[in-house]
C-alpha cells in the first residue's frame, strides 16, 4: 500500500467517522452543567449544606405522628441499645439496655402517668410519677446525633425510593482526631432522616466508636400496656410518686 494511502487512513482512524474536510468548521455543543437542587431541607444534590436545618426538619417530621425508632451505641466493646415507641394521645414506651452490665430500663407512659421499670444486679425498682412526652424525653437524641456528626460540604448523593441517600467520608471540620469517618443516611423530603450509620475511631481516645437508628411504622405505631404495669399497679394511673424495690 502506498505509504500516503497508510497516512490518510490513521488520519480518519484518529478523526473517527465525522472527520472535517478541509475548511470546515467544528461546532461543539457544550455538555449541560446539572442544577443544583434542594432534595431535603438543608441538603442539595451536591451534599450538605446546613446540618442544622436538616435536623431541625428531621424533628419537627417526627412531632405530631407516632413512630418506631431502634438506635444502636457503641464505644469500644460497650454497646447500648434503645428501642422507643411513640404513639397517640401521649403514650410511648422506651427500653434501653446496656450490654455487658446487667441493666436495663423500661418507661411505659399512657398519657396521665409515666411507669419506670429498671433491671439491676441487685434486683428490680419499680416507680411511677407525672407524664412526659416521648419524643422529648428520649426521642430528641437523633436530632443531635444529625447536627454534630454531620459535615457541612460535598457529598454523595444519590436518589433511592422515597427520597434520597446521603454518604459522607470525613469528619465535621471543628473535629479533631477523627479518623475512619463515614456517615450515612436516608433522608425523605421532608427531612424525616429514616436511617442513619456513623463510625468512626477517634484517636484522641484509642477507641472505636458508632452508632446507627432506624425510624419505622411512621404514622402506623401503637403502642399497649405493658403486662408488668398492671402486675405491680393493677389499672392505677395516679400521678403520686412512689418507688418500690425489688430484691
Amino acid at each position: 500500500m502506498d505509504r500516503r494511502a497508510v497516512t490518510v487512513v490513521a488520519c480518519l482512524l484518529l478523526a473517527g467517522c465525522g472527520g472535517f474536510a478541509a475548511g470546515d468548521r467544528a461546532t461543539v455543543t457544550p455538555a449541560p452543567v446539572p442544577e443544583t437542587r434542594t432534595v431535603a431541607p438543608g441538603v442539595t444534590t451536591d451534599g450538605v449544606v446546613s446540618p442544622t436545618a436538616l435536623a431541625s426538619a428531621h424533628e419537627a417530621a417526627l412531632a405530631d405522628t407516632t413512630y418506631t425508632l431502634t438506635l444502636v451505641e457503641r464505644v469500644g466493646d460497650r454497646e447500648r441499645r434503645f428501642a422507643l415507641r411513640v404513639g397517640r394521645d401521649g403514650r410511648f414506651r422506651y427500653r434501653g439496655e446496656r450490654f455487658g452490665e446487667r441493666y436495663s430500663q423500661t418507661v411505659f407512659s399512657d398519657g396521665r402517668a409515666e411507669y419506670r421499670r429498671e433491671q439491676r444486679p441487685l434486683g428490680v425498682r419499680y416507680e411511677y410519677e407525672g407524664p412526659t412526652d416521648g419524643t422529648d424525653g428520649f426521642g430528641r437524641i437523633t436530632g443531635r446525633l444529625i447536627e454534630a456528626y454531620l459535615p457541612t460540604g460535598p457529598a454523595q448523593v444519590g436518589e433511592r425510593e422515597g427520597g434520597v441517600a446521603v454518604t459522607v467520608a470525613r469528619p465535621p471540620a471543628d473535629a479533631a482526631g477523627l479518623e475512619n469517618y463515614t456517615v450515612g443516611l436516608s433522608v425523605t423530603p421532608a427531612g424525616l432522616v429514616r436511617s442513619f450509620t456513623l463510625a468512626f475511631r477517634d484517636e484522641t481516645r484509642d477507641v472505636s466508636i458508632s452508632y446507627r437508628f432506624r425510624y419505622s411504622a411512621v404514622g402506623e405505631t401503637s403502642v399497649e400496656r405493658p403486662a408488668w404495669v398492671d402486675e405491680q399497679w393493677g389499672n392505677a394511673s395516679a400521678v403520686t410518686p412512689t418507688a418500690t424495690p425489688v430484691d
